[in-house]
């Protein structure tokens, strides 16, 4: 079966649903650079929910793992719990693809805060038109038990995949300093 993913934001007890911007739920449906869903999560971590916790819960990720002594998965948690952020209708509006283009070239750095870590999206390997946005895939919960999910290459792209799950995310703009910071590339690529 599918595994249905929402990005949580533990700090603010709120999740999104990919299905409020025409989306799939599934990992794979919407982990694109280009795609309006994952941008609009990047202008947050951009400005409002910058240096929050962010978790791409999947319903069949870890139970316990981010929220202790509950004994049920994130995913669940935010369902039955947390606050649905909607966007407004001008934040749709905004969400045209130049714009998620500008975005993404203005404010090109993923950055975790607790590690030290960055990636810089405009290195992402571009597969025939196709990139993979690496954040939904470095926070998310639960990768490889469904259909739908990210099917890593090898061990090194395996690695990254919910490596900064639980940490302190943000995006940064392209004239930041990031030499306290140390860059890692994971290469993600989608076979098709």
């Amino acid at each position: 079966m599918g595994q249905y993913y929402k990005p949580v934001n533990l700090d603010r007890r709120k999740f999104l649903d990919s299905h409020d911007f025409s989306n799939g739920l599934k990992l794979m449906e919407h982990s694109w650079l280009r795609n309006d869903f994952v941008g609009y999560v990047a202008m947050k971590l951009a400005n409002e929910w910058k240096g929050d916790t962010l978790i791409w819960a999947g319903d069949y990720g870890d139970e316990a793992k981010f929220v202790p002594s509950v004994q049920v998965s994130l995913y669940q948690i935010a369902s039955d719990l947390f606050i649905q952020q909607k966007p407004t209708e001008e934040e749709i509006n905004e969400l045209e693809l130049d714009n998620i283009d500008k975005f993404n070239e203005e404010y090109p750095y993923l950055v975790n805060y607790d590690n030290k870590q960055f990636v810089d999206t405009r290195n992402c390997p571009n597969d025939d038109g196709w990139i993979v946005h690496p954040l939904p895939l470095l926070v998310s919960d639960g990768n490889g038990r469904g259909g739908g999910d990210y099917r890593p290459l090898n061990e090194v792209d395996e690695k990254h995949v919910g490596l900064w799950a639980g940490d302190s995310i943000g995006v940064e703009k392209k004239d930041t300093d990031m030499t306290a910071y140390t860059e890692i590339k994971p290469n993600f690529i989608e076979e098709f």
